[in-house]
């Protein structure tokens, strides 16, 4: 034996033994296995975290600076958020597993169950500050306060005696809420509060109390010149504050819900205020344009502000129903579900629907600088959808009430609906397009509405000044639905991908590429990336908005996408920058997936995995030109026997060539070696 065979031997057998200490995967592996939860990146890139959580057990949370990449642990740590500009961040730090796995078996009723810890950390010291008993916890994003509550327990006064006592009550427990200004390190404190919010720039804190049988509704704000203030808004001895609580992004508006009705089913009214004056001004049904008869606020509906904060959206239902008072005993009782084959809903959904359907509510919108309301939606249009600016005139109403009832079988991926333009400022209502299926999208500045048409598998646009529909995909020459989709009936589409800026393009995608086309259809249509037929490569393009709230999209920047490999099934990204062709900027045997943009610096967050590759976290720029792992979570997969995966082709029954990737698991068959497999896939859909 010469020595290159004796050395070959060698390492047979040392492989031999290795894959022999190799331990099978089984059930025992489950629970230690672990998973990236919460990845993010702050917005100048210069943070990132992530918790490192197994399937039982504690989790790890992780901040990892990108300037000197270091990374500080806290045991236990979980949900992460930024607030004050992303220079702190919140988590909670969770008891031990152990602990809260005994009390269960020790039976420990739920509220006194031990609980988690809220927690705030300073990142340019890495300085934490528990909260004990915090019961919640919310910050201002782009300031530097954040609040939380706790529950207090009141201590009997020992030393009055038993006598003097009896005619004091013992007050009971209550939730006392600390703001607290990072900057100073000032806090306030006040006593039995239910509810609050706080302004996304951390000029403002809406709270609401209720001490004995008074509740009130409280405005906290932070000003340069004046200093903090605390003022009463509204206050009564009867009646109920609502939940919702709701302060515009810059801190300077607010909206709230009560009412001063004892009944069960009391009517709540909407109150509008600026910290400018502090006077807040009751937006009365009557003022209210095309509000339906019978109905009223309802404190259900949804209480934001737009973006801009030009608008307030609230609510509107049918009012109410007082129940009649029950006269008879329960001998004399029976219920009944009642359902006529006319109704809408299945009687099992209805039942399940129940609360729903009695909170169920319809859009409306307050305009504050002209002090006049709106109502937009009702039981006739239920859904109501705005465009992403806030200053756009128009919204889009959608009902499929008249056709549900209506079933046609060929028709199976898309309901039959009507959808109207609806303008803002009267709530005046046009039909756009009667039985349409599928959806109608709006504008960012609501200048065009677009919807696809089955008939002739074309995408179309509304002017929503002439109410013009324009034929805009009929130059492009491949299908933009799924021509993979085996299912019966209509097949779904590829989709939209958005808007550029100033409602200029639409971006519409076929089987490979994306395409550019004008909503007014005076210019062809344009393939952008132009490579993916004849490369037999999919691309899905990534939105990297800048612009928080805004989506449209900027072509002055590169463009990002997301590309499969249909023949060697390898996932990648590439970029077209202005007036260049599109380039690649990696790809490999992977499934890819970004987890995260900096919004205002060069660095993203991104996961990537195949069958031997766990899906640990990822950080690099956006050319992908300095990727640095960021976790390591499962190194104990290297200890267990694992498969291997091949790409695999065969001719079905129908004689169609497929292809699919075939994995094969790490096995020792001791016995009956040439038995049979079974393997599933589908043709398509590899």
């Amino acid at each position: 034996m010469n020595l290159k065979s004796l050395w070959i031997l060698v390492l047979a057998c040392v492989a031999t033994t290795l894959s022999a200490q190799k331990k099978p995967l089984d059930q025992s592996a489950y629970d230690g296995w672990k998973s990236i939860v919460s990845p993010k990146v702050s917005e100048n890139g210069d943070w990132i975290c992530y918790a490192i959580t197994p399937q039982r057990g504690d989790a790890l949370l992780e901040f990892y600076n990108a300037g000197t990449k270091q990374t500080t642990r806290i045991e236990r740590g979980g949900s992460p958020a930024w607030f004050n500009n992303d220079t702190w961040a919140t988590f909670k730090i969770a008891v031990p597993f152990a602990k809260v796995r005994q009390a269960k078996i020790d039976k420990v009723k739920a509220d006194k169950m031990p609980k988690d810890t809220f927690a705030v950390m300073n990142l340019a010291e890495m300085k934490v500050v528990k909260l004990p008993g915090a019961k919640e916890l919310k910050t201002s994003a782009k300031g530097a306060l954040y609040a939380y509550t706790y529950e207090v327990t009141p201590v009997k006064d020992t030393t009055v005696k038993d006598s003097a006592a009896k005619g004091n009550k013992t007050p009971g427990k209550y939730d006392r809420l600390v703001v607290v200004d990072v900057r100073t390190g000032d806090s306030t404190v006040v006593d039995s509060v239910k509810n609050f919010t706080v302004a996304e720039n951390g000029r403002s804190v809406l709270y609401t109390r209720e001490a004995d049988s008074l509740k009130a509704v409280y405005v906290y704000t932070v000003d340069p010149k004046r200093g903090v203030l605390q003022r009463e808004l509204w206050s009564s001895k009867l009646g109920a504050v609502s939940p919702s609580l709701v302060l515009d992004r810059s801190g300077e508006q607010g909206a709230f819900l009560v009412t001063a009705d004892t009944v069960k089913h009391a009517l709540y009214d909407l109150y509008y205020f600026s910290t400018t004056d502090l006077k807040p001004r009751q937006v009365a049904d009557a003022q209210i344009i095309g509000l339906p008869g019978g109905y009223a606020v309802s404190r259900f509906g949804n209480l934001s502000f737009n973006h801009e904060g030009n608008r307030l959206q609230f609510g509107i239902a049918p009012k109410p129903k007082e129940v009649p008072k029950d006269t008879l005993p329960a001998d004399e009782k029976f219920s009944l579900d009642v359902w006529s084959y006319r109704d809408t809903m299945l009687m099992p959904t209805q039942l399940v629907n129940k609360k729903k359907i009695e909170e169920a509510s319809y859009p409306a919108v307050y305009f504050p600088k002209e002090n006049r309301a709106v109502a937009l939606g009702d039981k006739d249009l239920p859904s109501v959808s705005f465009a992403e600016n806030g200053d756009a005139p128009y919204a889009i109403g959608t009902t499929r009430l008249p056709y549900s009832l209506y079933t046609e079988p060929e028709i199976q991926m898309f309901d039959p609906s009507d959808s109207y333009l609806i303008e803002l400022k009267t709530g005046k209502r046009t039909l756009l397009r009667k039985k349409g299926y599928g959806g109608m999208y709006l504008s960012p500045s609501a200048k065009y509405a677009a919807y696809y048409n089955l008939p002739d598998s074309s995408w179309y646009s509304i002017d929503t000044k002439t109410l013009k529909h324009t034929r805009l995909t009929a130059d492009i020459p491949y299908p933009l639905y799924n021509v993979d989709d085996d299912h019966p009936g209509t097949p779904p589409l590829y989709g939209m991908y958005g808007w550029t800026k100033g409602d200029e393009m639409m971006l519409i995608p076929d089987q490979f590429d994306l395409w550019l086309v004008d909503p007014s259809g005076k210019k062809a249509s344009r393939n952008l990336t132009k490579i993916g037929r004849e490369t037999n490569t999919q691309f899905k393009f990534v939105n990297q908005s800048r612009t928080e709230g805004k989506s449209a999209v900027d072509m002055t920047r590169p463009m990002m996408f997301l590309s499969f490999n249909r023949g060697n099934k390898e996932n990648g990204y590439y970029t077209l920058r202005p007036g260049q062709a599109i380039q690649k900027l990696v790809e490999g045997p992977y499934i890819y997936a970004i987890a995260g943009f900096a919004r205002k610096g060069d660095r993203l967050i991104y996961t990537r995995e195949n069958f031997n590759e766990f899906r640990d976290l990822w950080t690099s720029n956006e050319r992908f030109g300095d990727s640095l792992k960021l976790t390591n979570a499962n190194p104990q997969q290297a200890d267990y026997k694992w498969g291997s995966v091949e790409l695999f082709k065969w001719t079905d029954f129908n004689g169609n060539e497929c292809e699919g990737l075939l994995h094969f698991p790490k096995i020792t068959i001791r016995r009956n070696p040439t038995r049979p497999s079974s393997i599933s896939t589908k043709c398509k859909l590899s």
